[in-house]
């Protein structure tokens, strides 16, 4: 798991950026917008995998566990990682149906690598104006107590296969068990804020994983037992 150096010892907050292996065209754009920004305490890096497998047998060898490279793909993303110090590739399949897992590595590596105090989850077909987002949660938020700050989604209803049979259910009964919607959880495509006590708690469980990693968080976050409790707060803007 080579280690970005991007910021690494950023204290305010940390952007972690989760992209796919052939997105270098999104990086780049995204990497114009961060040299733009740029300030002391605050770092960022983007999170892919360290393995393909490609679409011919519909994935297929992935789920039985096969780890492989496409060398022209890898190629270039070595290139990538030698010409720049915000890429870290993670050992696992990049495919979206591991997102959730590779979330969690991203999580882990900035628990080991960086002292933020904020962690800020984002896609690469997204930008943040990372300094004003620092600033923001550091008049706002309280980096001490356990707290999540996004868009928070409220009420959704739990996908059925009848009635939604599109949609990925195939872990609703034993995640939800009897509920009937799912419970509060940041809009992943808008990007969310945690500090480092969430992402401790969330790298430490060992919970289900949904195909959606934001609403694998909210689910997680419904399962927090610790003392003091979790703050969730919703901020669309």
């Amino acid at each position: 798991m080579p280690a970005a150096n991007a910021n690494a010892n950023a204290t305010a907050l940390f952007v972690l950026t989760l992209s796919a292996r052939e997105n270098a065209h999104r990086r780049a754009r995204v990497r114009l917008a961060w040299h733009a920004q740029t300030q002391p305490d605050v770092g960022a890096a983007f999170f892919v995998g360290n393995y393909s497998c490609g679409f011919q047998d519909l994935f297929l060898r992935c789920r039985r566990g096969y780890q492989g490279q496409d060398a022209e793909q890898q190629a270039e993303l070595l290139h990538e990682l030698r010409a720049h110090d915000d890429l870290v590739l993670l050992p696992l399949v990049d495919v979206y149906r591991h997102h959730v897992r590779k979330l969690k590595l991203a999580l882990g590596w900035i628990l080991a690598h960086a002292p933020a105090r904020w962690i800020l989850k984002a896609d690469d077909d997204t930008f943040h104006r990372a300094p004003l987002a620092s600033l923001w949660l550091a008049r706002r938020g309280n980096a001490a107590t356990p707290t999540l700050v996004g868009r928070i989604q409220v009420g959704t209803r739990l996908p059925g296969p009848l009635l939604e049979p599109n949609k990925n259910t195939e872990l609703d009964v034993e995640a939800y068990g009897r509920r009937k919607v799912v419970p509060p959880f940041p809009l992943g495509s808008t990007g969310y804020a945690l500090t480092r006590a969430v992402a401790a708690y969330v790298v430490a469980l060992n919970g289900s994983e949904l195909q959606g990693e934001d609403v694998s968080m909210g689910l997680w976050l419904d399962e927090w037992t610790s003392t003091p409790a979790v703050r969730i707060v919703d901020a669309p803007t």
